[in-house]
Protein backbone atom coordinates (compact mmCIF):
# COMPACT_ATOMS: atom_id res chain seq x y z
CA UNK A 1 0.00 0.00 0.00
CA UNK A 2 2.85 2.42 1.00
CA UNK A 3 4.49 1.70 -2.31
CA UNK A 4 1.08 2.44 -4.40
CA UNK A 5 0.72 6.19 -2.54
CA UNK A 6 4.83 6.58 -3.41
CA UNK A 7 5.70 6.49 -0.11
CA UNK A 8 7.85 3.46 -0.96
CA UNK A 9 9.71 2.68 -4.21
CA UNK A 10 8.52 -0.16 -6.09
CA UNK A 11 8.52 -3.79 -4.78
CA UNK A 12 10.82 -6.16 -5.58
CA UNK A 13 8.88 -9.26 -5.70
CA UNK A 14 11.12 -11.99 -5.72
CA UNK A 15 13.84 -10.60 -3.46
CA UNK A 16 10.79 -9.65 -0.60
CA UNK A 17 9.92 -12.79 1.35
CA UNK A 18 10.65 -14.34 4.74
CA UNK A 19 9.38 -10.65 6.45
CA UNK A 20 12.12 -8.73 4.30
CA UNK A 21 10.77 -5.69 2.08
CA UNK A 22 13.03 -5.06 -0.20
CA UNK A 23 12.51 -2.14 -2.93
CA UNK A 24 14.28 -1.55 -6.27
CA UNK A 25 15.82 1.18 -5.34
CA UNK A 26 17.80 -0.09 -2.40
CA UNK A 27 15.79 0.26 0.51
CA UNK A 28 14.83 -2.57 2.69
CA UNK A 29 13.18 -3.45 5.92
CA UNK A 30 12.54 -6.36 8.16
CA UNK A 31 10.30 -7.54 10.92
CA UNK A 32 11.76 -7.62 14.43
CA UNK A 33 9.89 -11.04 16.31
CA UNK A 34 8.96 -10.10 20.41
CA UNK A 35 12.30 -12.07 21.91
CA UNK A 36 13.94 -8.91 20.06
CA UNK A 37 12.63 -6.40 22.75
CA UNK A 38 14.32 -8.00 25.30
CA UNK A 39 17.39 -6.02 24.05
CA UNK A 40 15.37 -2.44 24.96
CA UNK A 41 14.78 -3.43 28.57
CA UNK A 42 18.87 -4.11 29.07
CA UNK A 43 19.42 -0.82 28.13
CA UNK A 44 16.85 0.95 30.53
CA UNK A 45 14.12 1.79 27.51
CA UNK A 46 10.44 1.07 27.14
CA UNK A 47 9.37 0.16 23.71
CA UNK A 48 6.15 -0.41 22.16
CA UNK A 49 4.24 -0.78 19.00
CA UNK A 50 2.07 1.83 17.39
CA UNK A 51 0.29 1.33 14.36
CA UNK A 52 -1.43 3.98 11.99
CA UNK A 53 -3.81 3.91 9.48
CA UNK A 54 -3.70 0.01 9.33
CA UNK A 55 -0.68 0.66 7.23
CA UNK A 56 2.37 2.16 9.10
CA UNK A 57 4.10 0.02 11.99
CA UNK A 58 6.26 1.85 14.08
CA UNK A 59 8.00 1.04 17.57
CA UNK A 60 8.17 3.61 19.89
CA UNK A 61 11.08 3.98 22.16
CA UNK A 62 11.28 5.82 25.54
CA UNK A 63 13.93 6.47 28.22
CA UNK A 64 12.50 4.59 31.53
Amino acid sequence: MQSQFGLLGEIDEEKTINGTIVCRDGFNTTTVSSDQFVLFEKFGLNASIIEVDESSIFCKVIKK
